[in-house]
C-alpha cells in the first residue's frame, strides 16, 4: 500500500488532486477538498509515479509546503555493477554557522508632513499591447514628490517598483490594480500621470543556528521570506543540507527515471543502507539508446532503516515499484 502525507504551513490549496500511474497508465485519481494543514492519501494498488496537482489557492496567499512524507521505502539502488568508475567521494568545506533573514513589512503610521516617500527614475520599455514598463532606480525625497511620472499610452499601463509601497494616489487615469511592486493604470488618453504612494518600512530579522564547530558562516536573503516561521523552515532545510558534507561524483550506465532531489542509496562495503540524495545530474544518449550518466550526490545526515517513514523535499519519484 502506498501512502502519502502532505505536510502545509498556514495557507493550504483549495485542493489537490493525486494521481497514481503504472508504467505510464493511470490506475487511480483522488481530489482532495477542504484540506487541514496535514493531509493523507492512500491506494493499495502497484504503482511506479504518482503526480500532485494544486488545483487553486486563496488569492493574495501563497502556499507553503513544508514536505512530503512517503510511507515504505525507496529501494532504487546504484550497485557496483552499475557504476562505470569507483565513486569518488570528497568532504566539502565546512559551515559553521547560517544566518537566515526574514522581512516584515509595515505601514508607516506617520503624518503626511513628516513622512517620507521614494521617487524613481524611470526607463520605459514598450508592451506587446501598447503599454509601458518602467524599470526602476531607487532614490529617496520629502513627501509630496511623486514616485513616478509615466506618459501613459491609451490601454492599461503596468508600472513597477524597485521597493515596496502602498496606499497609491495618481493625478489621473485609474488605478486598476496594485501590489507592493506594481500598480496598473488605464487611460483613455495619452498623457502624463504622476503617481504618489508611501513606502513600507522593512524590518529586518535573523535567526541563526550553528551546524560545525568550525567552517565559514553562510547569509540567506530571500525577501519573499516574510515571517520568523518561514526563518526556521528555511534554517531546518539549509541545516540538513549543510550537514551533508560528503559528496560524491559518479559515473554509471544511466537511467532517465531518476532525477535532481531523488533519494536513492548507493553501495557501500563499509556502510549499510548508504543513503544519498542527487544533487545534479546529467544525462548522455546515443542513437542506439545507450545511456551514460554523471552525478554528484551528497550523503544524508540521516541514515535511516529503510522500512521507516521519511520526508522528502521536493518531487517525489519512486525508483521502483513499491
Amino acid at each position: 500500500m502506498s501512502e502519502l502525507i502532505m505536510n502545509f504551513a498556514v495557507v493550504v490549496p483549495t485542493s489537490v488532486t493525486v494521481t497514481f500511474k503504472l508504467r505510464d497508465t493511470v490506475v487511480n485519481t483522488q481530489t482532495l477538498t477542504n484540506l487541514s494543514l496535514s493531509e493523507k492519501i492512500t491506494y493499495s494498488g502497484t504503482i511506479d509515479a504518482m503526480t500532485i496537482a494544486f488545483n487553486g489557492a486563496t488569492p493574495n496567499q501563497r502556499i507553503h509546503l513544508n514536505n512530503l512524507v512517503l510511507n515504505g521505502k525507496i529501494d532504487y539502488e546504484l550497485t557496483y555493477q552499475e557504476l562505470k568508475d569507483t565513486p569518488i567521494a570528497s568532504s566539502l568545506d565546512k559551515i559553521s554557522k547560517i544566518n537566515v533573514h526574514s522581512y516584515q513589512f509595515n505601514e508607516e503610521k506617520t503624518e503626511e508632513g513628516t513622512s517620507h516617500n521614494s521617487y524613481v527614475k524611470v526607463d520605459y520599455i514598450d508592451n506587446d499591447d501598447g503599454g509601458q514598463t518602467a524599470d526602476i532606480t531607487t532614490g529617496s525625497s520629502d513627501y509630496g514628490s511623486a514616485i513616478s511620472t509615466i506618459h501613459a499610452q491609451v490601454g492599461e499601463n503596468l508600472v513597477t517598483f524597485g521597493a515596496p509601497y502602498y496606499n497609491y494616489k495618481a493625478t489621473a487615469g485609474t488605478i486598476t490594480e496594485s501590489g507592493a511592486y506594481y500598480l496598473i493604470i488605464s487611460s483613455d488618453i495619452e498623457q502624463d500621470i504622476d503617481i504618489y504612494a508611501q513606502p513600507y518600512s522593512v524590518t529586518d530579522n535573523v535567526i541563526s543556528v550553528n551546524v560545525h564547530e568550525k567552517g565559514v558562516e553562510k547569509d540567506s536573503r530571500n525577501p519573499l521570506v516574510s515571517s520568523n516561521i518561514m526563518a526556521k523552515q528555511q534554517l531546518e532545510w539549509l541545516k540538513d543540507y549543510y550537514d551533508d558534507d560528503l559528496e560524491y561524483n559518479l559515473t554509471y550506465r544511466g537511467d532517465p527515471i531518476l532525477d535532481a532531489d531523488d533519494l536513492i542509496y548507493l553501495e557501500n562495503k563499509f556502510v549499510a543502507n548508504n543513503e544519498v540524495r542527487i544533487v545534479d545530474e546529467t544525462i548522455n544518449t546515443s542513437i542506439g539508446m545507450d545511456f551514460s550518466c554523471r552525478i554528484r550526490a551528497r550523503r544524508t545526515s540521516y541514515q535511516t532503516d529503510s522500512t521507516t517513514s521519511r520526508a522528502i523535499v521536493g518531487r517525489v519519484k519512486l525508483g521502483e515499484v513499491l
